[in-house]
């Protein structure tokens, strides 16, 4: 209400700040929204380096690159780690929104990919090994006495 004099109302009283204030433990904040932008990267990476084997060039950019992406995620995965172990719950509030539950898929693809982007296998290696052992021996007709 106003005064009828004219005068102003004296200010509402707030209470003091803390002093020292109070600080947030160390990774509780880190938002799962960091890690589309880190699979982005991770996904660049990946990108320049098959470009440059293409090319025939050196392979060492791209493999720095990858290198700088996935210690990056690996930061970051720490980070929010450390936020899941102080608080288990935090999962179920950041799947509550669109933005949580895409950097928490960015969060597994992410360790998917990064863990891609250093094991590198022949064509052959990896399902005609498997094949071939499931196949038996490699001589069909049998062992010449």
């Amino acid at each position: 209400m106003t005064d009828p004099s004219g005068a102003a109302a004296p200010p509402k009283p707030f209470p003091p700040p803390e002093f020292p204030p109070r600080k947030a433990a160390r990774f509780a904040r880190t938002p799962p929204v960091i890690f589309p932008p880190i699979l982005g990267a991770l996904a660049l990476a990946g990108a320049v380096r098959l470009s440059l084997d293409r090319l025939g060039w050196d392979r060492g950019p791209g493999e720095l690159l990858a290198g700088l992406a996935l210690a990056l995620w690996a930061f970051a995965a720490f980070a929010y780690l450390a936020k899941l172990v102080r608080r288990p719950r935090v999962v179920v509030e950041d799947l509550r929104v669109l933005p949580g539950r895409a950097g928490l898929a960015a969060l597994t693809m992410g360790g998917d990919g990064g863990s891609s982007a250093f094991v590198t296998l022949p064509a052959e290696g990896c399902c005609g090994s498997a094949l071939a052992g499931a196949a038996g021996p490699s001589d069909p007709g049998g062992a010449a006495d």
